[in-house]
């Protein structure tokens, strides 16, 4: 369990949490443990969720009769649900606050087969994309989005007509933008992944409402990965021979790079966001030499490595920061003080560096009126020279010239 919960945190929080008994999830805060209730327990033969208290040292269960899917958010103390329809009861989404029981909103959704949980590395945001069949048989994808800092938790829906989504990432740390690819095309085509679309939006819309940013037509996709700082999107095509993945800047809305990797298995982004790993390891099912190459968030190649029997790879743990909460404690309380330092730190440096820029324009102002007075001196000893080649006029002299006006009148019948 120990190990199951550092993959967690390097990886990052878990998407989607199958239901199977056995299987542990952690809060944010460690002081609950989650899973779903195994087929043993009585209560649990309905759907349940078990709730393990570590300080009290005791656990309970929440029914949630006929539940399929469940993810825990990476803050709060939520547990996200999917029911499917029954007889009694149409499929809908709770969100249930696992600290108390209690359920906190509940999203009713119609004619669906499926849906998968995907939440905010924060945990300020939880996407739900939910599977239905329209006529035909074809399979389309609906995302419900979830405020989860706001009162009420409002929703909004973003509907593909037409499409299935088939990768979804949210961008991480404080970002508010996710992507998804979608198609048209059942799995089971051949041009399954010829006619793929990426797109991207931003929570941070007019009226508090998600906008679509733009559409990457044609980009087929089997995984997408944000760079944690550098607004990068990394769409990888991981299937065929001419396996891609292709460096996208989202806020200029250009591609950077496309480089080929054929066997590549995961993804990983150094913790500064500045460099990338695409790892092919020994447990890829596709022929080929196992080891990993690094890239700037670029797409520059920077390192090329051929391991043998590599099975995992992992960038070096940095801590978020070196302070516990004591320690923050006495810097906010601190801080009024140490920002006048601050601030007349920084108005000496502001005023020395306009001292030395106005220092740098008088030497240049110096300089050009040393040569202006420079020039008119030459031109002064030359001028009877001057005034030969204008045949005798002085070119100073203003009165020299003649000015005429002319006046012109046009009648229009």
């Amino acid at each position: 369990m120990d190990i199951a919960r550092s993959e967690s945190a390097e990886q990052g929080p878990i998407a989607v949490l199958p239901c199977a008994p056995e299987m542990f999830v952690w809060d944010s805060s460690e002081r609950f443990c989650v899973r779903r209730a195994g087929p043993s327990t009585e209560k649990g033969k309905k759907g349940a969720i078990e709730v393990f208290n570590v300080a009290k040292r005791e656990s309970k269960l929440i029914p949630v009769p006929g539940m399929k899917e469940m993810s825990v958010s990476p803050r709060d103390p939520y547990v996200v649900c999917y029911t499917p329809e029954s007889e009694n009861q149409g499929a809908c989404i709770r969100i249930i606050d696992f600290s108390n029981g209690k359920t906190v909103r509940t999203q009713t959704v119609y004619k669906s087969i499926g849906c998968s949980f995907f939440w905010h590395p924060e945990g300020r945001y939880l996407a739900a994309v939910v599977d239905s069949y329209i006529k035909g048989k074809r399979r389309v994808s609906s995302v419900t989005l979830f405020r989860m800092d706001e009162r009420g938790l409002p929703t909004q829906m973003v509907s593909e007509e037409t499409q299935r989504i088939t990768a979804f990432s949210w961008e991480p740390g404080f970002g508010t933008r996710f992507a998804y690819s979608s198609t048209d095309l059942p799995e089971s085509s051949v041009s399954f992944r010829k006619k793929g679309n990426v797109s991207i939006y931003d929570m941070r819309g007019l009226g508090a409402k998600a906008i679509r940013l733009t559409v990457l037509e044609k980009k087929p996709c089997t995984e997408l990965s944000w760079s944690p700082s550098q607004g990068v999107l990394l769409l990888c095509d991981n299937l065929g021979s001419t396996a891609t993945v292709e460096f996208y800047h989202v806020k200029n809305g250009q591609s950077l790079e496309t480089v080929q990797h054929y066997n590549n298995t995961s993804i990983q982004w150094d913790p500064s966001g500045r460099f990338v790993a695409l790892v092919s390891s020994s447990a890829s099912p596709s022929s080929g030499d196992s080891g990993y190459d690094i890239y700037s968030f670029t797409g520059r190649l920077l390192l090329h490595v051929i391991e043998m029997n590599l099975s995992r790879f992992i960038w070096r743990q940095r801590p978020k920061h070196a302070f516990d909460e004591s320690d923050y404690a006495k810097l906010r309380k601190e801080f009024p003080k140490y920002r006048e330092t601050f601030q007349r730190e920084e108005q000496k440096e502001s005023d020395k560096s306009a001292q030395v820029t106005a220092k740098k324009r008088q030497e240049v102002s110096d300089q050009f009126q040393e040569l202006m007075r420079t020039l008119l001196g030459i031109y002064d000893r030359e001028a009877d020279e001057v005034k030969a080649l204008y045949n005798g006029y002085d070119p100073k002299n203003p009165d020299r010239f003649i000015v005429e006006e002319k006046v012109t009148e046009t009648k229009v019948d």
